[in-house]
C-alpha cells in the first residue's frame, strides 16, 4: 500500500513543506489542478507531484499523485 511505504521510507510524522507551486483553475462544473511542494519526515524529505481534474458533478479524480524521495525511486499514489 503506497501510504505504508511513504511512512516507512521518509518516518513519521510527515510534514508538509511552506511552498506550494502550480496552477488550480476550480470552476462549478470542471477544473484542473497541478501542484509540487515537498514533505520532509524524520528520516528523508521528497518532492509530491500532483495532477487532478474535476468532473462535472464536482468530483475531483487524481491523474497523476507522484512522491519522490531524495534517494529512491517514485512512489504512484494515483491509484488509491
Amino acid at each position: 500500500f503506497p501510504v505504508t511505504i511513504i511512512a516507512e521510507v521518509l518516518g513519521e510524522p510527515i510534514k508538509m513543506g511552506w511552498a506550494v507551486t502550480g496552477e488550480l483553475e476550480d470552476l462549478p462544473d470542471q477544473g484542473t489542478a497541478r501542484m509540487e511542494f515537498s514533505v520532509r519526515g524524520s528520516h528523508e524529505h521528497a518532492k509530491v507531484k500532483l495532477r487532478a481534474e474535476k468532473g462535472p458533478t464536482g468530483t475531483w479524480r487524481y491523474l497523476l499523485l507522484e512522491v519522490k524521495p531524495s534517494r529512491g525511486a517514485e512512489i504512484s499514489c494515483a491509484d488509491l
